[in-house]
């Protein structure tokens, strides 16, 4: 054999393990229909039928219901988030929606601004993206060595599961085609106390905020290339931010162009909250709460900020969408 014969038939190796590794690894992935990174359904949405995307941690995606918005509005959403995630993965998870979606808006919880560099879900946040360049980046850039192997061959991590999953669990994986019933919202239906207003702790970590704010800029870039506004926002909550980085982030935002910030932590802000009825912890609403908060959420965005719907949204899709929170009762 020649050794340029020899150097191909190496290469072709190389690549069919690649391609089995990760094909294999994608397969027995664990499937994800809540809590965030629901990527295999968001990519069942058609194309180009999103308004506004919404991105950032659980705050966005326990807290944003988009069928509720939409039953105001007309206005299409789909939230688009991970839990705990941080702002360069919330970078890349905007670029890449918006490969399949053309919104004219994003909205992004910036909680994440302070979180650390590193949070506790780098591996499903990244691991549920689809295979490209958004997710090799936020792999390299936003990943900590040591899931790398696991992001790179996702073998690496699930190959138990190659005795563990039922076939019936990797076929509904593979042959998934219909969109999620709450388009990136997920349900939480208990209730309790959220108890007082707090400030929530954070690790005090100047490199790494500013390292946030140069991706928030890059967002700003991509977004003013493209027509969207971007609109950085607060969730309600009862663990506020601190007044120090609360006032320090503003203050950032407003010397970027094309930044819009909204801080719904502010008690000038009246969703009507119930404290026995709405909340599910001290972060987080329940669906009651998040019903209250999306419909206030719409008329925001219809006549405060002037968002208008697109029309191009499955008017049947999104109308089973309303009836199923309409169903939905606390405790059941």
């Amino acid at each position: 054999m020649t050794r340029g014969r020899s150097a191909a038939v190496t290469a072709l190796a190389v690549i069919v393990f690649l391609v089995f590794s990760y094909g294999t690894g994608y397969m027995l992935l664990p499937e994800r229909d809540d809590y965030g990174c629901t990527w295999d359904t968001f990519l069942s949405e058609d194309r180009n039928s999103i308004d506004v995307i919404v991105s950032g941690s659980s705050l966005a995606y326990c807290d944003v219901i988009p069928a509720v918005i939409w039953e105001k509005t007309g206005i299409t959403s789909y939230v688009m988030a991970g839990p705990e995630q941080t702002i360069p993965i919330s970078y890349y998870y905007l670029r890449e929606a918006c490969r399949t979606q053309r919104p004219t808006a994003l909205f992004l919880e910036a909680t994440g601004m302070f979180y650390k560099q590193y949070q506790d879900y780098t591996k499903v946040n990244i691991g549920y993206m689809p295979w490209g360049l958004n997710r090799l980046r936020a792999t390299f850039e936003a990943a900590e060595s040591s899931e790398l192997p696991g992001l790179l061959f996702p073998l690496y991590d699930y190959h138990s599961r190659f005795f563990t999953a039922a076939p019936s669990e990797i076929k509904a994986r593979l042959l998934r085609d219909s969109p999620d019933r709450l388009a990136g919202y997920t349900l939480l239906n208990k209730a309790q106390d959220p108890g007082k207003t707090i400030y929530r702790k954070f690790a005090a970590d100047d490199e790494n905020y500013r390292r946030n704010l140069s991706y928030i800029k890059s967002l700003a870039k991509f977004c003013a290339g493209r027509d969207i506004d971007l609109y950085l926002y607060i969730a309600p909550t009862r663990k506020l931010i601190p007044e120090d980085m609360l006032q320090r982030l503003k203050q950032d935002a407003a010397n970027i162009d094309g930044i819009n910030f909204i801080d719904f932590s502010d008690p000038k802000f009246n969703f009507g909250f119930d404290d026995s009825a709405d909340w599910y912890d001290s972060l987080h609403l329940n669906v009651s709460g998040a019903e209250k908060f999306s419909s206030f959420l719409a008329g925001y965005m219809s006549d405060d900020l002037g968002i208008t719907a697109g029309g191009k949204g499955d008017v049947r899709l999104w109308q089973s969408r309303a009836d199923y929170i309409a169903r939905q009762e606390i405790g059941k």
